[in-house]
């Protein structure tokens, strides 16, 4: 069966769906640079083009870097760069969900989640790396479902498992959160025997496939970095990232922490006054810290990694509700808008409006999930009509174990973290309408 089709009246309209909102959008917004973020990316790729890495502080990860430079900086070309990704990502739902449900209008719910919802859109629109993300998440979904809990099909071979394992590599060195995926694709591939159309391959030839490529590329990039920055690792960003969770209660450190307990509570302080949160705190505060220490950026982030370390072995608790505000944060769906093209007071309202709509309806789709995966774990473990290492089981664990790994190392900025998960998310509820029988799934 051919990935997508002419003939589907139902991907047709998906397609005309994705095209016609995406070229709204571009009448109204702009591509727009963000500080920060969208700065380290930038100036990482000019370090790849002069091969200048001079006072290099291995804060980002190459990938994305990649895509500016193949865009030539252009935010224009990015944002179409990015807009085709995000079209691609909602056709791979679709085909997924089709495949999996057997119902097209369930697939078209699956395929547009990626391109009706206001928040996934606007990212598109940033130089920032969540339309890029949710492309991955969807192409190792592709690639490896039919490893998850699916009887054979004429295509499943060794080549596809490379394929899903060369996609996961990349998407951990875009983001080093979904360095776990890897292993929960490990986790619910099922090795195949000889016998029928599939090729012969074992749990051996699963691990190495599926995670090979991950540690090569992670194993490369940490090399580079110690090469250039004497920081084994992916990013020195971690040590300061973490200090979101152990900032909220630095004054219990032991005294060889006082001079960054001391420099950072009243950044903290004045973060709160501001935002209600301790959450990026650090970034008033690490100018002070390296100039009392007289530690560099890498250094710091170092004694920053120790220094939270300690504070989560020795009060677990308070890192235990720490991480829990985190995982609630997760799930706070937040629209990051654009600049516009227009003046208009009219077109803002229009679309602060749509965001009102949409906001409490993605609530409402979190409630779902989440019952509908109390509804699966209840047929697994209670019923045991189902197993547990299924397709859907996949999705679901995609889903939980990336909001959870992401509220252990980072608080604040959770919300935008999960934009890439909303379309599995709603793939995750379509697969629980069909499993209840609403739309009964074709036996594969």
């Amino acid at each position: 069966m051919p990935l997508f089709s002419h003939r589907d009246a139902v991907f047709v309209a998906l397609l005309a769906t994705c095209l016609a909102i995406r070229i709204g959008l571009w009448a109204i917004f702009r591509a727009t640079h963000l500080a920060t973020d969208s700065e380290e990316y930038t100036a990482l790729a000019y370090r790849f083009v002069t091969f200048d890495f001079h006072g290099y502080a291995a804060a980002r990860t190459p990938i994305y870097p990649l895509i500016l430079l193949a865009t030539r900086f252009h935010e224009g070309v990015l944002w179409l760069v990015q807009s085709v990704m995000g079209i691609a990502t909602s056709l791979i739902y679709y085909h997924v969900a089709k495949e999996h449900t057997g119902n097209r209008g369930l697939a078209f719910c699956a395929g547009a989640a990626n391109s009706v919802l206001l928040n996934q859109l606007s990212f598109e629109a940033f130089v920032m790396t969540e339309a890029m993300a949710g492309l991955l998440l969807a192409a190792s979904l592709f690639l490896s479902w039919p490893f998850a809990g699916v009887r054979g099909r004429k295509e499943v071979g060794r080549g596809r498992l490379l394929g899903a394992g060369i996609i996961l590599g990349v998407a951990g060195l875009l983001r080093p959160l979904f360095l776990y995926l890897p292993l929960v694709f490990v986790i619910f591939a099922r090795p195949r025997r000889r016998g029928g159309d599939q090729p012969r391959f074992g749990r051996r030839a699963v691990v190495g496939n599926l995670v090979l490529p991950t540690l090569i590329v992670v194993l490369g990039w940490s090399a580079f970095n110690y090469k250039e920055a004497g920081y084994f690792g992916l990013s020195t960003l971690s040590g300061y990232s973490l200090t979101n969770h152990s900032g909220a209660f630095i004054e219990l450190v032991p005294e060889r922490y006082a001079v960054l307990r001391d420099i950072y509570l009243p950044a903290r302080a004045a973060q709160v006054a501001a935002i209600g949160a301790n959450s990026g705190a650090i970034w008033r505060a690490y100018p002070r810290m390296m100039q009392a220490t007289r530690l560099s950026f890498v250094q710091l982030s170092r004694e920053l990694t120790r220094m939270s370390l300690w504070l989560f072995i020795h009060h677990p608790l308070l890192y235990a509700r720490h991480v829990g505000l985190a995982m609630i944060g997760f799930w706070n769906p937040t629209y990051y808008q654009p600049q516009f093209r227009t003046r208009s007071a009219g077109v803002r309202r229009a679309t602060d409006l749509l965001w009102r709509v949409q906001r409490p309806f993605l609530r409402g789709l979190y409630l779902f999930f989440f019952l509908g995966t109390l509804h699966f774990l209840y047929q697994v473990f209670v019923r045991r009509r189902r197993p547990l290492l299924s397709f859907q089981g996949l999705v679901i664990a995609m889903v939980m174990l990336g909001c959870f790994f992401q509220a252990l190392v980072e608080y604040g900025e959770n919300p935008r973290y999960e934009a890439p998960f909303q379309p599995l998310v709603v793939l995750a509820i379509c697969l629980s309408v069909a499993s209840i029988g609403c739309h009964r799934a074709p036996q594969h």
